[in-house]
Parts: structure tokens; sequence; C-alpha cells
């Protein structure tokens, strides 16, 4: 009965410390996502891998994909399991085998992202 009194303190510390840990994280992907920007280069990936979300009211649906790029030097590089967000109307053209833009760094093509627009809906 005794460890029933800390376990509120326990589960207090664990909600804290997922808050701590992804705004950590988005602030960690904001900074790559600035310094492949200062020095980038606009490519085309090729669709490895696609799985559709539920579509939403708001007509945009979440997209699970994988893709695989070439860079400057014609070195291979991929990403799995990115989510994005997609318009609903535009769905038949996430296929396996078609296109999507991608950004990365000119220095070093391991950080790399998605190109999506100020909307956060992805860029065709």
């Amino acid at each position: 009965m005794g460890y029933l009194k800390g376990l509120h303190v326990v589960l207090v510390v664990l909600v804290v410390g997922l808050i701590v840990y992804f705004i950590c994280s988005d602030i960690v992907r904001g900074v790559i996502k600035r310094v492949i920007l200062r020095d980038p280069v606009y490519t085309h990936a090729t669709i490895s891998a696609v799985m559709p979300g539920t579509p939403s009211s708001a007509g945009l649906v979440n997209l699970t994909i994988d893709y695989e790029f070439k860079d400057l030097t014609g070195a291979n590089y991929s990403r799995k399991n990115v989510l994005t967000i997609i318009k609903t109307i535009n769905l038949f053209e996430y296929q396996i085998g078609n296109t999507v833009p991608v950004v990365y760094l000119r220095t070093n093509p391991e950080k790399h992202f998605l190109n999506e627009g100020k909307d956060g809906v992805l860029v065709r």
C-alpha cells in the first residue's frame, strides 16, 4: 500500500517528461530544417510505400510514406514512415513510383525533409 502513495508523483513525472521530450524534439527538428534551408537542394524522391489515413472533414488526409532519392553525386538516400498531410482530392497522385518534393542539405544529404508548404500541406 505504501507504493500507491507515490504513484501519483511518478505519473506526473512521466507526463511532464513526455511533454518536455516532445517540445525538445520539435525544437531540434525546427533547427535542422532552418539549417537545411540555408543551403538547400530541391529534388524529387520516388515513393516506395504509401499508407493513407482516414480523411478529415476539412478535406485533408494524413499520409505515411517511404521515399528514396539520389543526391547530386548519385548516392541513394531514403526515409521510412514519414507522416505528412495532403489534400484528399490529391490522394491518387501519391502512389508507389510517383514522386514527392524533397529538400536536402547540399553538404550533408542525410539531412532532408519533405517540401511542405506554409500551411503544412505537401507541395507538388
